[in-house]
Order: C-alpha cells, then sequence, then structure tokens
C-alpha cells in the first residue's frame, strides 16, 4: 500500500510493509508543484525503482516500488531495528497530527485556504495514520493510540469513514493499557460523536455519559460540553426535543465558560435546528445567527453547517429560493473538503424542494447522487431518509407501486435503526397516494414487499426506477480510498439507462481512462494528447487514488462499465 510522509520526515528510510504488520516505515516523498527537485528522483523514475503516488495540495508525491520496499524492510528486521524505527515514526505523526489539529478550529489565523490545503495534505498521510494506529495498538499504547484518534476524528468523518474511526477508537478503548483520565475522557466524547454518525445510539450515549463523568470528576472544561451537545443532538434525533434543548442550553454555557469558540458556535447551530423543529423560528433565527458570528473567522466546516442549518430553517419558512441558495452555499464549502456525508444532506434538502416544485428532474439528479453517497459512507439514517425522498418523486411521477415498495423500504431501515415503529406523515401521504391508484390491499403488499428487501436492493431499484433524463451532472461524487476496509472502487449500480454516473474524475481523466482502456502506455497517452510522460503519469496515478484502484487492469475494465463508447 503505498503511504506518504511530510517533508520534514527523513527520507534515509524509504522502507515499508502492509499495514497488516504493524512494523512499518514511510515510503513516499513530496515534491515542489514546478516538478522533482530531489537529486536522482528522476533517474529512479526512469529505472521504475520509484512510481508517482498522486497529489496532495499541489505537490506531486512518489513511492518505491513495491519489491524494493519489501527487500529493504526485510533488511530493517534482519538488523533488528523494526521496532524502534516504527515507534519513531509513530511519535513523528502523532506529533503531526496533534500540531495540525491545534491550528484548524481556532478563529483567526491561519487562512480558510492555508486550513483547506493542510486538510488535504492530512488526506494523502492515510497510510501513514494507519501505520501509526497499528504500530501503537501492536505495543499496547493505547494512550498514543486515544491520542492520534482523537486528532484524526475530523479527517475521518467528512469522508465518511465513521466506521473506520468506530473500529480504531473501540480497539484503544477496549485494551487494558492506562490510559490518563483526560485522554480517555476526550477519546469517549469523539466515540459518541461517531456513534451519532453511524446512527449507533446505545453506543453514543455510553460513551458520553463516561465523557462526561470523567471529563467533571477531572476538570477538563475542553471536553464537558462535547459530551452534552453529542447527547442534546442524539435526544433530538429520537424526538426528545424537550431533553435535547436542556443538555443544549447546558452545553452552551459549559463551552462559554472554557472559552471554547468553535464549540460555542457548533452547539448554538445544535440550538438552533431544534429550535426549528419545535417551530420556534425567530429563536432559531437569532440562534444561528450567533453562530455564524463565532464562526465567521474560524474553520469554514462550521460556517458550512450553519448554512445547511438556514437552509432548513428557510424551508420551514417556506422560502424555497433562499433555501436552495443556503444549501448550494454550504455544498460548495463541503465539496472543498469532499465531505460526502454532508453534500449528500445538501442534496437532500434541494432535492425535496425540487419534488415540491415540479421540477422532478432536478429532484432526480440530486436525490441520485445524494443515494449513492450516503451507500458507499455507510449513513444509514441517510440512505433511509433517500428511498423515502425516492417514494415522494415516485408519487409525484405517478408511479404508485414503486412509491409504495420504497416506502416499505425507507420503514424497514428506520425502524433497524432504533427509531420509534410506525409511519410517519410522509410515508403515509405516499401509502395514500398509491391506496388511491391501486387499492388498499395491493398497497398494503406492495409496502410489505418493500419491506423484506434489502438495503442493497432498495438502492438499486430507486436508482432504477426513474428513467433516464438529462446529461449527467459534472461535480465531483465519488471518493474512494484503497486503504479503506469497504473501498472497492466507489458505488456502481445499474441504472438501466445511457446516462454515466456521476464520476469523481475530471474530464481529462476520463480522455486518460479511454486510452488506458485500449491498452496504451503512459508514454503514448503523453503522445495521443500531447503533454509529458511526467504529466500522464501523475494523471494515471491519479485516476488510480480516486477509484480505489491498483492497478491498469482495474481502471480498464471500470472503463467498460462507465465511459461512454462512439
Amino acid at each position: 500500500m503505498p503511504v506518504s510522509v511530510p517533508v520534514s520526515v527523513p527520507v534515509s528510510v524509504p522502507v515499508s510493509v502492509p499495514v497488516s504488520v504493524p512494523v512499518s516505515v514511510p515510503v513516499s516523498v513530496p515534491t515542489k508543484r514546478s516538478g522533482c527537485s530531489r537529486p536522482g528522483l528522476i533517474s529512479l523514475i526512469d529505472k521504475s525503482l520509484v512510481v508517482m503516488d498522486g497529489e496532495a495540495a499541489g505537490d506531486a508525491r512518489y513511492r518505491l516500488l513495491d519489491t524494493i520496499r519489501e527487500y529493504a524492510a526485510e533488511r530493517l528486521a534482519a538488523a533488528g531495528e523494526q521496532s524502534q524505527l516504527a515507534l519513531r515514526h509513530r511519535d513523528c505523526i502523532l506529533a503531526l497530527v496533534e500540531d495540525t489539529t491545534r491550528g484548524m478550529f481556532n478563529r483567526g489565523a491561519p487562512p480558510w485556504p492555508v486550513r483547506r490545503a493542510t486538510f488535504r495534505r492530512g488526506i494523502a498521510e492515510y497510510g501513514n495514520f494507519r501505520i501509526a494506529l497499528a504500530t501503537s495498538l501492536a505495543h499496547a499504547h493505547a494512550e498514543q493510540g486515544l491520542r492520534l484518534c482523537t486528532g484524526l476524528r475530523n479527517m475521518w468523518v467528512p469522508h465518511g469513514d465513521a466506521r473506520e474511526a468506530a473500529l480504531w477508537f473501540d480497539r484503544f478503548l477496549n485494551t487494558e493499557s492506562e490510559v490518563s483520565p483526560r485522554v480517555r475522557g476526550r477519546a469517549l466524547a469523539c466515540r459518541a460523536e461517531i456513534a451519532f454518525d453511524l446512527q449507533d445510539y446505545d453506543t453514543l450515549v455510553r460513551s458520553a455519559q463516561d465523557s462526561l463523568a470523567l471529563s467533571r470528576a477531572h476538570d477538563d472544561d475542553f471536553t464537558v460540553p462535547v459530551a452534552l451537545r453529542v447527547l442534546g443532538q442524539a435526544a433530538a434525533q429520537t424526538g426528545r426535543l424537550g431533553d435535547a434543548a436542556a443538555y443544549v442550553e447546558e452545553a452552551i454555557a459549559a463551552a462559554e465558560v472554557s472559552g471554547n469558540d468553535w464549540e460555542t458556535g457548533i452547539t448554538l447551530a445544535a440550538r438552533a435546528a431544534i429550535a426549528v423543529r419545535q417551530g420556534k423560528l425567530k429563536s432559531a433565527q437569532r440562534a444561528y445567527e450567533a453562530a455564524l458570528e463565532v464562526l465567521s473567522d474560524n474553520n469554514h466546516w462550521g460556517i458550512a453547517t450553519v448554512e445547511y442549518g438556514m437552509g432548513t430553517l428557510a424551508r420551514a419558512r417556506g422560502d424555497d429560493k433562499m433555501a436552495v441558495r443556503y444549501f448550494e452555499d454550504a455544498m460548495e464549502i463541503f465539496r472543498e473538503l469532499d465531505a460526502w456525508p454532508e453534500i449528500a444532506r445538501c442534496q437532500a434538502g434541494i432535492g425535496w424542494i425540487a419534488i415540491f416544485g415540479g421540477e422532478l428532474d432536478l429532484a432526480r439528479e440530486n436525490l441520485t447522487e445524494g443515494l449513492r453517497l450516503n451507500r458507499m459512507c455507510g449513513q444509514r439514517l441517510g440512505i433511509a431518509r433517500g428511498l423515502e425522498a425516492f417514494a415522494a418523486l415516485a408519487v409525484a411521477r405517478q408511479q404508485p407501486q414503486q412509491a409504495a415498495q420504497l416506502a416499505g423500504a425507507a420503514c424497514q431501515l428506520r425502524d433497524s435503526l432504533g427509531f420509534p415503529a410506525g409511519v410517519g406523515p410522509k410515508i403515509e401521504q405516499v401509502l395514500e397516494f398509491s391506496r388511491e391508484r391501486l387499492s388498499a390491499a395491493k398497497a398494503a403488499a406492495l409496502f410489505a414487499e418493500g419491506r423484506e428487501m434489502t438495503v442493497e436492493d432498495a438502492i438499486r431499484y430507486a436508482l432504477g426506477s426513474q428513467p433516464p433524463s438529462g446529461p449527467a451532472s459534472s461535480a465531483e461524487t465519488g471518493w474512494a480510498d484503497q486503504a479503506r476496509p469497504d473501498a472497492v472502487g466507489g458505488p456502481r449500480y445499474d441504472t438501466g439507462g445511457a446516462r454515466r454516473a456521476p464520476s469523481p474524475l475530471t474530464p481529462r481523466e476520463h480522455e486518460i481512462v479511454l486510452l488506458i482502456s485500449q491498452g496504451l502506455s503512459n508514454r503514448e497517452i503523453a503522445d495521443e494528447l500531447v503533454i509529458s510522460p511526467a504529466t500522464a503519469a501523475r494523471h494515471v496515478a491519479n485516476i488510480l487514488a480516486k477509484l480505489g484502484f491498483t492497478s491498469r487492469t482495474q481502471v480498464a475494465s471500470w472503463a467498460t462499465r462507465h465511459e461512454p463508447r462512439d
């Protein structure tokens, strides 16, 4: 697995072994944007000893050929230096993660473009992060492992890697190694946030309550408001709005005492979201404005969160035009971070507005991408809501059979997540339409069939039940990291039409995919497109990274399913 290190890490030990063996060191180095600046690097590339490993924030990155890495790892093991070097690497990565986190969520400097570039460089270090986590686990260093997990939480969540985050947190939290109360308390608060993303409310409540007890007992004012806020958000999701409001008010007071501006702003936004659900729209407006004031010169993730909330508020007021504007503004920021679950939420808002406005093609376009992203990220509640929206779209398209079946699938998934049993008002409207067009008995039978569908079948049915129309969106929609447990090159669905599925690739990269599928080498691609071989190699490396593949054969196979032919 190709992994990367920052330029500050010495490159005199460029070897690695697979992450499953927790004794690894980094193998990739970045270069200047203007080209390869390290002496001898071009020569190594020409000899196929070094290959390009994509880009990070405009910097090309390279890694050693696998066979060279394996040989070097064997030599390192023979010298008896693996463990020592692995721990040095882990300590370097831990320092990098914690230094980065400290500068990402404060008011003022650095400006947003710098923070965004830092985040993107962090994504290029995923392999190193996993090696450092594995090293900590192998040495039973739970304290360092939990510090890594806590620092990485804001890398994992935007890309929908909540399941991986939960796995690593649980591995370290469940060890018997000694961990300081403050580190454990903060890790438990983060674990509760991860559980919220996974709709695992039992784990959320247990983790947040344990975090709250530890943090209060050891005077960790920084963590207390986080645990309280997450408990409030969980209460809101399960319909306990009174409890939710009480938790959030306590969290706001605790955040202000701690001087944590980021948490203050995020918790004010949570107060506003609860007020919207309570129908207190003026209170919601005031809370969102207060949140935006606190977060305006902080990380733009917070601004996007508030803008999404303002969109829901505008919808509640019936101002659909303003709601779409807020959703689109929020989505623009989330796209800068490839924050797929949040992009899906924005698209769901736009999709529902389009349904009610009769713009059914626009609704289908947004709901399709949103459902695929939620599936890719394992967002089960997002999937349930997406199926519900597709059921409403089927009603608008006068398709009573599909409407009833998708309504059943949405209800079943909601029930499996522990939400109160029963049919909500949106689903009831769908079923009423199906009863009128078919019959009560037929609608009930179709609804029952939908409840028997697997989640994957329901998703495929939703995406395939609508007729193709219009050109594909050019937005980037598919991110996959080849080292992720569930990454197989992004979602693949047969929608039964000629419309190409949304793709993470740029138009130029689509050109190169077609040339790869024709068997052209990098040099032949360069000749065909009148670009340099190094540029062609960089494009190929980016394609492999975006699709989560490791070989040109996989790219060629992908092209047969996704690329239009003349």
